[in-house]
């Protein structure tokens, strides 16, 4: 059965992804992939798996940084909860990359090593693990460790931003890939610094509109105030995502919230 799995994926085959918006063909001597229009070679993005982890990981990264507003929110959680939902969701993280990459380096033969080899290299390293991440951590880990870097250092308003911003940032950076308009030594892009400038501004905007119907941010804060620090924080963010190289995970998230706190505090001073 696996072995059928392994052979059916690693063959040539017309796939349609359609729940992913992908769809993806590929005829001797050529593959192209379209993503709603905007993707016309496979090229562009480093093969069929390659797009396809691309799309999925830009999720991810969304629903993370949906989930670190709602966590990290005053409005929601208290403190305590929001101190162990970091501790325990490290941990797991950190437990699965562990069993990952020990995995990949094992050579047992019994039926359970095996198994795990197989959801290793027929899932995790098709659909979340990039080429670079296969022998390492991947940035998962980044964005745990930043997560709870911005948790000690910010008032938890500014760290939920932080989260937000990291869940649009990132993923509306790939589209870079499309329209870059100028690519930087690093290998980023103009055009996705752009989009990931975008997302946070009508992000921004969404939040400090929705402030005026639901109490989101303590009552002695001002809308200017509010405005200006995430202004802040839209303008800051996608820079470190250009510049963070490796580690901008981690520094969308302590970066942006320790830039955004500094503000706040020279505001109220």
């Amino acid at each position: 059965m696996m072995l059928l799995f392994s052979q059916f994926c690693d063959k040539t085959w017309t796939v349609n992804l359609v729940s992913f918006g992908l769809y993806h063909t590929s005829e001797v001597g050529r593959e192209d992939v379209k993503v709603f229009g905007w993707v016309s070679r496979v090229s562009d993005w480093g093969g069929p798996w390659s797009a396809l982890r691309e799309w999925v990981r830009g999720l991810l990264h969304f629903g993370v940084g949906l989930a670190a507003w709602f966590v990290l929110h005053p409005f929601y959680q208290n403190d305590e909860t929001v101190t162990w939902s970091i501790v325990i969701v490290g941990g797991i993280f950190l437990l699965v990359e562990g069993v990952r990459i020990a995995v990949k380096k094992s050579r047992g033969t019994v039926w359970f090593t095996r198994l795990l080899k197989w959801l290793n290299h027929g899932i995790a390293e098709r659909l979340f693990v990039r080429e670079s991440e296969k022998h390492g951590l991947t940035t998962t880990i980044q964005t745990v460790l930043g997560c709870a870097l911005a948790w000690w250092i910010g008032p938890r308003w500014v760290c939920a931003l932080g989260g937000l911003l990291l869940g649009l940032c990132d993923p509306l950076a790939k589209l870079g890939l499309r329209w870059w308009i100028y690519r930087f030594p690093n290998g980023k892009s103009l055009g996705g610094t752009l989009f990931g400038v975008s997302g946070g501004v009508v992000a921004c905007a969404t939040v400090v509109v929705t402030q005026q119907f639901i109490p989101l941010f303590p009552a002695h804060l001002g809308v200017g105030h509010i405005t200006a620090v995430y202004a802040v924080g839209v303008v800051s963010a996608p820079v470190l995502e250009l510049i963070g190289g490796k580690w901008d995970n981690f520094l969308i998230v302590a970066g942006s919230v320790s830039l955004m706190t500094l503000t706040s505090w020279c505001l109220l001073a």
